[in-house]
């Protein structure tokens, strides 16, 4: 179609800017760092003062604000702040489309991060960006020499925060070699104090007895789930205890002392006056896990506060600890004295790390949880099998109430043969699983191509409606429509357009789905017949993994098996079932 010309539509053009120019709904980001106290701050830094300068700047542009977004305490360098991911999923579903900050220290101190938002993102997302300090505004985009100035900026802003971070971590290790703790929390049986300028632990007298206590049951040689019982049936545990300040329990409080804790206790040298800081790497990001330094790196200072234990009562627990790591004792001969001789038990090679077969897969059909494990010996009724117990007791850690269910590995893996045995005593016939893969190659080409089908009527009405959209612009420019039918028109086309690209999304998920299960049920088909034609069956976790959706297992040990598929002449349905 033919352009009109200019002197036909300059006036119309001129209306067009004035009634339908953009309408900014901004949301306004402040953020305070934390590597000051709050009586050293900057306070024209201050969230109140960073919120007061922008919305003066929304009032001088006529701009409507939605909301505030504060990030408190939040490192410039990290973007994974709560305010921060609340104001860019807002972007996302079209709630603001500008956003204004005090400058842009505020928004982020990492170069490369900053300028990809600034010069890649927010354009993309039609987002207006206002830094009010900096003097800048991409509402009409970013000039060649704003671009050079905020990149210089953005340089100095990262550099600052490297600089300072390098300081702030230089003076907490001058402070943790002069013996200050250093730590949020102090440990269980210490309060924190301030005396002569350090962060000192000083004993909690409230709870000081829990833990000798704790340790005299351990140099008993009672176990940490012995130890958590007993504390559990009089003490609250140490969150509690931080909570109210309550030492016992209460009656209706069900809270368990937990044996990790109890561990961790009787290891931390921090019971004998040391203190072990620096453990742990950097852990500003909070979506990555903290990891251990290497024992090198670690800042130990001996004698910075009182201890509650006497060095020689901590050092033959911790040995009391280290060889029963590394032993299990007979479930038959335990604390009998044979021979003169204490049974200490067999000597095992444990593996933390090694992962069940059935890991995540047994329920309880009690309460519905997953069972827990734990791995050791059966007994001599088993010759001292070495396998994983699969139980569940609820709610109950302690093991303080009967089990809902228990079961072993090796039984699971007996029941599991039994079970595909009898499966392939009426089972198929060898030639089946050829037939069940061309079957499947079939149906679920057949099921791609009526999604497809669908996906390219979709396509053709999109285009269609992309034209009439087209066609409706150009009469409103021409003058032949009138603005408010324009407006109703186009809504009407638009909203139909996002109908059918929703429709588009589902049809590939759909088609994914298919493919993908297919490839299951024919990894599935594969596992079962090399069973089928193997002499024995050996049971190893990826054939666990590969036939097995869940078990259910009830308290009367009946075990009930669930597998991935059902190989009868209705597979080819399962296809069409979403996958999870």
């Amino acid at each position: 179609m033919a352009r009109t010309k200019n002197r036909h539509i300059s006036q119309s053009e001129t209306e067009v800017g004035k009634v339908i120019e953009k309408i900014y709904i901004a949301g306004i980001y402040a953020r305070l760092s934390q590597e000051r106290k709050e009586a050293y701050r900057d306070k024209s830094n201050s969230l109140e003062m960073q919120e007061e300068l922008c919305i003066n700047a929304a009032n001088e542009k006529d701009i409507k604000i939605l909301r505030v977004y504060k990030d408190y305490e939040y490192s410039g360098t990290n973007f994974k702040r709560p305010a921060f991911i609340e104001m860019m999923e807002d972007i996302r579903t079209g709630r603001i489309n500008c956003i204004i900050v005090k400058d842009m220290s505020r928004f982020g101190r990492e170069y490369l991060e900053i300028s990809n938002y600034i010069e890649k993102v927010f354009p993309f997302l039609g987002v207006r960006f206002i830094s009010v300090n900096d003097n800048l505004d991409t509402k009409d985009g970013i000039k060649s020499d704003q671009s050079y100035e905020i990149a210089i900026k953005n340089i100095f802003n990262d550099l600052y925060a490297k600089d300072i971070s390098k300081k702030i971590k230089a003076s907490k290790e001058i402070k943790m070699k002069q013996g200050s703790f250093i730590g949020a929390m102090a440990p269980y049986g210490y309060k924190v104090d301030k005396i002569d300028g350090k962060r000192v632990l000083v004993m909690d007298e409230q709870v000081a007895d829990v833990v000798r206590l704790i340790f005299y049951m351990a140099s008993q040689r009672k176990s940490n789930m012995q130890i958590a019982r007993e504390l559990t049936k009089t003490y609250t545990t140490p969150d509690e205890y931080k909570r109210t300040g309550k030492i016992f329990k209460d009656k209706d409080d069900t809270k368990q002392w937990d044996i990790s804790h109890i561990s961790k206790m009787l290891s931390d040298e921090v019971y004998i006056g040391n203190l072990i800081q620096r453990v742990y790497s950097n852990r500003h990001d909070p979506s990555r896990k903290s990891k251990f330094r290497d024992k090198g790196e670690w800042i130990i200072t001996e004698n910075t506060h009182e201890g509650l234990i006497d060095k020689t009562t901590f050092e033959n627990i911790r040995d009391i600890k280290e060889k029963k790591q590394n032993y299990l004792p007979y479930h038959s001969l335990k604390n009998i004295i044979k021979d003169g001789k204490e049974n200490v038990g067999i000597k095992i090679q444990r593996d933390y790390k090694k992962e069940g077969k059935y890991d995540d897969l047994i329920q309880c059909s009690v309460c519905g949880r997953y069972l827990k494990k734990r791995y050791g010996p059966r007994g001599l009724k088993y010759h001292d099998e070495i396998c994983y117990c699969y139980y569940c007791k609820g709610g109950d850690r302690l093991n303080l109430e009967k089990s809902h269910v228990r079961i072993y590995e090796t039984d699971l893996d007996k029941i599991l043969v039994d079970t595909l045995k009898r499966l392939f005593s009426c089972f198929y016939k060898k030639d089946k699983r050829l037939q069940l893969k061309i079957y499947l190659e079939n149906i679920s080409a057949e099921k791609i191509n009526q999604v497809s089908i669908k996906t390219d009527v979709n396509n053709k009405k999109i285009a269609s409606l992309s034209i009439n959209l087209q066609e409706q612009y150009e009469n409103y420019v021409k003058g032949e429509v009138l603005l408010s039918d324009f407006k109703i028109e186009s809504k009407k086309i638009n909203n139909q357009i996002k109908t059918l690209k929703n429709e588009l999304k589902v049809f590939d998920d759909r088609i994914r789905n298919i493919k993908k299960k297919k490839r299951e049920i024919i990894e599935f088909i594969d596992v079962l017949f090399c069973c089928l034609d193997a002499k024995s069956i050996e049971v190893d976790k990826e054939l666990v993994d590969t036939l097995i959706s869940h078990i259910e297992i009830s308290e009367y040990k009946q075990v009930t098996i669930y597998f991935k598929f059902k190989l009868d002449k209705d597979v080819g349905k399962q296809l069409e079932v979403e996958h999870e």
